[in-house]
């Protein structure tokens, strides 16, 4: 990973992943509609932008997890930091966010945060491994982006492009 692109990062999120080889999956998280918020109604990771009070982008990352779904990630489950990149194209709005890839065998309770998350959903690796459920899809208006579905909610932008990098070759 370039350190120095990563030192410039400026928000962090959880990629968590639960369930053993081919039995995986990953969490995606529902933000709340909001008309002021650019990632309104959109498919996430867990996470967000980095506070004065957090330490560093890791610490981001695991406080902002344990506020919008309750989940408490432990430094012990993490398998890596993958590289950082940028979200937020699409509004306007580059926001350069460090991913951290997490690994746990049992699935988590999950407590959302009612204020920022609408649902929460499992995407199963095999799911999203069969490439015949990807697909292109008007994401914005005129614009067409790759995107694979989760219970009917595209998964596109910045959160596929992780889990493309991640996951397919």
């Amino acid at each position: 990973m370039d350190d120095v692109v990563a030192e410039q990062a400026v928000a962090a999120v959880a990629v968590i992943e639960v369930g053993r080889k081919l039995d995986c999956s990953v969490l995606v998280l529902q933000r709340v509609v909001h008309p002021e918020d650019p990632w309104s109604g959109q498919l996430a990771f867990p996470g967000g932008r980095k506070e004065v009070s957090d330490e560093n982008l890791f610490a981001t990352c695991l406080r902002e997890t344990r506020e919008e779904c309750g989940i408490e990630l432990q430094a012990s489950e993490l398998v890596k930091p993958l590289p950082a990149s940028y979200a937020g194209r699409v509004a306007n709005r580059l926001t350069l966010v460090q991913p951290y890839y997490f690994r746990r065998e049992i699935a988590p309770k999950i407590e959302l945060q009612q204020t920022e998350m609408r649902a929460y959903f499992w995407l199963p690796l095999q799911y999203f491994l069969d490439v015949d459920q990807h697909e292109t899809s008007e994401i914005a208006a005129g614009r067409i982006f790759p995107c694979i579905r989760v219970e009917g909610w595209p998964l596109w932008g910045f959160t596929y492009e992780v889990l493309r990098s991640l996951y397919l070759p």
